[in-house]
């Protein structure tokens, strides 16, 4: 049989070096936090923009086609890869942004859209039902 594995134990060596904090750059972390803002805010404003323009392909398909509510949310879904065009022409530095940056301004880009669109075919707003 082959022995068990030995628990390593801990000789101390760790416990005399003293822990050292990082120098906090706050230059870098503003940057970066200004680029998370205005990233943000143009997501949010071309989701609005989306939306208002996906509600006018809504109105112009009418009521009688069944496959408007996809459409819609096809054109919301494929129009998303312009927000990296949006980026860089508001010159958003979009060079070390990781998944997670992405992540979150496609979420906040189609969550917006899905908010005003639902406001915009809804009454008081809209109503295309037949009286």
């Amino acid at each position: 049989p082959t022995p068990m594995a030995k628990k390593k134990r801990n000789t101390g060596e760790d416990e005399d070096k003293p822990f050292k904090l990082p120098k906090f750059d706050v230059e870098k972390f503003l940057k970066r936090e200004r680029r998370n803002i205005r990233a943000t805010f143009w997501s949010v404003v071309f989701g609005v923009l989306m939306a208002f323009i996906c509600f006018g392909f809504w109105v112009l398909m009418g009521p009688e086609n069944t496959l408007r509510w996809p459409l819609v949310l096809l054109v919301a879904i494929v129009d998303a890869i312009f927000l990296r065009s949006i980026f860089n022409w508001r010159r958003i530095d979009i060079t070390d942004f990781v998944r997670k940056n992405w992540f979150s301004s496609y979420t906040i880009y189609l969550f917006t859209w899905l908010i005003v669109f639902i406001v915009l075919v809804n009454p008081p707003v809209f109503d295309d039902e037949s009286p």
